[in-house]
């Protein structure tokens, strides 16, 4: 498996590329900048997106990759009416009011891609329905956790009291994931586990 990370749009969020050994390719988070994004793989082989969350920096290439390449949307079924909501969305904020629906709504659990697992954690607090994906020893974090911070708590549908239980069942994992985060760099989750201060603030 071979990932590239992409930073897009004026926010700067993290798109991942996840390319699989039989070539087939997954996207994570096509925030915006829809044309970048498409020009570095073989868009021919793209079969799925995967939404981390529902707000527009995540969220704003979506629709432009669907119509030219129909992969199959996944996300969270708590984030539905954010994705499908302008305002929840924070589209409208903006300028740009933006929504569509996901083809799957998925639960805590475990997903396949074709004959890949991928683990899907429900990691609320940042937003209703936020997940993390979890793909052989790679965490896809969204805006759940950063390299040494977490995830705004004040935005539409934000709780302190959700991350706080969100953290409390991410510092019970033994495994040493690596951390791909939503913005900024990767880290490792037993670094942030031990070193992060809202781990030791929280948990």
């Amino acid at each position: 498996m071979k990932i590239k990370t992409l930073s897009v749009g004026y926010i700067g969020a993290n798109c991942y590329i996840v390319e699989f050994n039989d070539k087939s390719v997954a996207l994570v988070d096509p925030g915006d900048e829809g044309d970048k994004i498409l020009g570095e793989f073989d868009a021919d082989n793209l079969k799925w997106i995967l939404l981390t969350h529902g707000h527009a920096d995540h969220i704003m290439a979506v629709k432009m990759i669907k119509d030219k390449y129909n992969p199959k949307i996944i996300a969270s079924i708590k984030e539905k009416d954010m994705i499908e909501n302008p305002d929840l969305n924070l589209s409208t904020q903006f300028g740009k009011p933006y929504s569509f629906e996901a083809d799957q709504y998925v639960q805590e659990g475990t997903i396949k891609l074709d004959n890949q697992d991928v683990r899907v954690l429900e990691t609320p607090g940042h937003t209703p329905g936020s997940v993390i994906y979890i793909i052989e020893n790679y965490m896809f974090t969204g805006d759940t956790l950063f390299k040494g911070s977490i995830g705004r708590m004040d935005l539409p549908g934000g709780s302190e009291d959700q991350m706080k239980n969100t953290l409390k069942k991410l510092s019970l994992i033994d495994e040493d994931y690596i951390v791909l985060p939503g913005h900024g760099p990767s880290t490792s989750l037993k670094y942030e586990q031990k070193n992060n201060s809202y781990f030791l603030l929280f948990v």
